[in-house]
């Protein structure tokens, strides 16, 4: 077992310091840089470079991210990304920890099982927060939130629960074990708690996709429909409480998408607006951009008392902060990261990736979900270099 990539999926993800005036950010931020230092080193002394110079496309986006980080409005914040913690330096740990995960592609499922396994720990954290029960230390200013578990936010824990649903939903299809079906209901419950309207538009997605699996065959009905129950009994148990927030979010999406249609900047919670402004910003800053993490300094007037330190979509984030040559290199490096699915174990890891990316059309890049899915890009890298002997490079 790759003890470095099963403390990311599990410890990593329940951290909770509550020491200073920041109990979520900062202590993983710690974190990730020692482990990936340790990793590193380890990594480097063995095969790593060779599974580097094959994705010559991430190289290239790291060199833009540091020429960006260099030219922008404050290359030091660049580097650490205060207050969110995913500047440069959390582009490097998390390379690190994609080639790791590369070089441990044997290990997936085992490391995905704990990776569920801890997100049903904290998804239970989450519904009970929903029912005003908070086990989890906090800042006094969360005290207003409600459910954000482990993560620090409500939208964070839609990225997290919403990346870990695939493996659930499908290993139930895939195995028939009543474990993954538990774990489906438990991650869906949290979802459905974080109320966060992006995120569920990404498990549609997701759901889509498995049902037309389930049309071609792929799975069978009878456990289609046993699933479909099983989360529509979970939505029905959560419906009514807390005043019928989460029907009432749901009922909201329609409005929300004929709104985003027009570009009213009002939707999305003020999404919209925050995207208009932010690439406002781009045709001055078209080559480099502005510097990752900078986008605090534009100068965007608050929407709905909301502070716009991020684009809430990591494409215009990343058009905006690092530029169109760092933008292209991000988008052929998910090419060549991404593989279409031809079996069970590629299947998992091709919904995980895809749900992410649709989720972050909405949401941001955080340092609680971002190392976890740079280590499922790993995966799925790590079962190209698999095929690489036998086809061009």
């Amino acid at each position: 077992m790759n003890y470095y990539l099963l403390f990311m999926v599990s410890v990593y993800c329940l951290m909770v310091v509550p020491i200073g005036g920041d109990y979520f950010y900062l202590p993983r931020a710690v974190a990730l840089a020692l482990l990936s230092i340790v990793a590193g080193f380890s990594y480097f002394k063995g095969t790593g470079l060779i599974s580097i110079k094959r994705c010559p496309s991430l190289l290239i986006f790291l060199l833009l991210v540091f020429v960006s980080s260099i030219l922008g409005m404050d290359p030091v914040n660049s580097w650490f990304g205060y207050p969110r913690c995913t500047g440069l330096s959390t582009y490097l740990f998390c390379t690190v920890l994609f080639l790791v995960a590369a070089e441990s592609r044997q290990q997936q499922n085992s490391i995905l099982r704990y990776a569920v396994f801890t997100g049903m720990i904290i998804s239970a954290l989450a519904i009970l927060q929903w029912f005003d029960i908070n086990l989890v230390p906090h800042e006094f200013y969360r005290d207003g939130m409600i459910s954000y578990s482990t993560m620090a936010n409500q939208n964070f824990l839609a990225s997290y629960t919403v990346f870990l649903l695939p493996p659930a939903m499908l290993w139930w299809l895939q195995q028939r074990k009543i474990i993954w079906l538990g774990a489906a209901a438990i991650l869906f419950a949290a979802l459905l708690a974080s109320t966060t309207r992006g995120a569920w538009i990404a498990f549609v997605f997701m759901g889509l996709y498995i049902l037309l699996q389930v049309f071609k065959g792929k799975y069978t009905w009878k456990a289609f429909s046993a699933l479909l129950v099983t989360l529509a009994v979970v939505f029905l148990l959560l419906a009514p409480t807390r005043g019928g927030l989460i029907v009432s979010r749901v009922i909201s999406i329609p409005g929300e998408v004929d709104a985003g249609v027009k570009l009213d900047g009002d939707a999305g919670a003020g999404r919209i607006y925050i995207w208009k402004e932010s690439l406002k910003l781009f045709p001055q800053n078209w080559a480099f951009g502005i510097g990752p993490e900078n986008l605090k300094y534009a100068d965007i007037e608050p929407i709905k008392g909301t502070y716009a330190d991020k684009a809430h979509n990591i494409f215009i984030e990343i058009l905006v902060t690092m530029g169109i040559f760092a933008f292209i290199a991000f988008i052929v490096f998910l090419a060549r990261v991404i593989k279409i699915p031809e079996n069970d174990d590629e299947e998992v890891i091709f919904l995980m990736i895809t749900t992410y990316l649709v989720q972050g059309f909405f949401n941001i890049d955080v340092i609680m979900v971002m190392p976890l899915f740079w280590i499922i890009m790993g995966f799925s890298f790590g079962i190209k270099l698999e095929k690489l002997p036998r086809e061009a490079a």
